[in-house]
C-alpha cells in the first residue's frame, strides 16, 4: 500500500491530501486489505492512462485468502494432514473445478456461491502449483512432455480448452527450462524477486506510462524498458 499511495501521489494526477480523505480510497485500501472482494480504481488518479488501476496484481489477493481457508478448513477435517492425503485432496478438487466449476463454492464460478467467474482458471493453477511444490523432487519435465504439450495445443488451438492448454504448456516450458539450464541454476538470489515483481510490476507499468506520457504517447516496449528494471528495484 505505502507503494500506491506514493506512486498514486506522484504520478497518478492526484494530491496526496486529496487521496487520503477520500472515503474512495479509504474503501479502496479497507475492502483489498479484508479481501473479501477486490477494488482496483480510485476516482482522479491515472485518469489519462489506458487502464486506471493502481494495483492490478490485487486481483489475485482474494482468490488467494479464499484457498487459504480451503486449505485450512480441509486440515481442521483431517483431508489434508499428510502428504498423500493433500495431494490427492488438491488433484479431486482440481478434477471437480474442471468438470464443474459451477459446484464449488468460494473458489468455483458461481456468485451465489460466493464464486466467481474468473476463479476456475485460477484456481487450478494455484492448486497445481501446489502438488509441484510438494511433488517437486518426484516430478521431471523432460523436453518431450513439453514438445507434445506444445503439439497439443497447436492442434486443439481455437477450441475450449486452448487456454487451458496455454497454461499446461507455459507451466512444462519454465520448469523445464529451469530446471535444466544451467545459467539460471547457477543464479543465487537471496530474495524471492518473483513475488516483488508480482507486487510492484503494475505500478511500476503505471509509473513508467506517467513518465513517458509528458515527451510521446508510450509504446509497450518503452513502458517495459523502465517497469522492469523499476520492479526488480522495488
Amino acid at each position: 500500500f505505502p507503494v500506491t499511495i506514493l506512486g498514486s501521489w506522484m504520478f497518478g494526477g492526484a494530491g496526496l491530501d486529496e487521496i487520503l480523505r477520500s472515503k474512495d480510497a479509504f474503501s479502496y485500501f479497507i475492502k483489498n486489505s479484508i479481501g473479501v472482494w477486490n477494488l482496483h480504481e480510485i476516482p482522479n488518479v491515472y485518469q489519462n492512462h489506458p487502464n486506471k488501476g493502481l494495483n492490478g496484481s490485487l486481483w489475485s489477493i482474494t482468490l488467494e485468502l479464499r484457498m487459504y481457508l480451503i486449505m485450512g478448513l480441509l486440515y481442521i477435517c483431517g483431508f489434508t494432514r499428510t502428504k498423500k492425503s493433500l495431494v490427492l485432496t488438491s488433484l479431486a478438487i482440481i478434477i471437480a473445478i474442471a468438470i464443474a466449476p459451477e459446484s464449488v463454492p468460494i473458489i468455483g464460478s458461481q456468485n451465489s456461491s460466493f464464486g466467481n467467474y474468473s476463479f476456475p482458471v485460477f484456481s487450478c493453477i494455484f492448486l497445481i502449483g501446489g502438488v509441484y511444490y510438494i511433488m517437486e523432487r518426484e516430478f521431471k519435465v523432460n523436453g518431450c512432455s513439453v514438445i507434445v504439450s506444445f503439439a497439443i495445443l497447436i492442434v486443439c488451438n481455437g477450441s475450449q480448452s486452448t487456454r487451458f492448454l496455454i497454461f499446461l504448456f507455459t507451466i512444462l516450458l519454465c520448469i523445464w527450462i529451469a530446471t535444466r539450464s544451467v545459467v539460471i541454476n547457477s543464479v543465487k538470489l537471496e530474495n524471492d524477486y518473483s513475488y516483488g515483481v508480482y507486487l510492484y510490476g503494475w505500478p511500476s507499468q503505471q509509473i513508467a506510462y506517467s513518465l513517458l506520457s509528458y515527451w510521446t504517447l508510450p509504446k509497450h516496449w518503452q513502458i517495459s524498458l523502465i517497469a522492469i528494471p523499476l520492479s526488480l528495484c522495488l
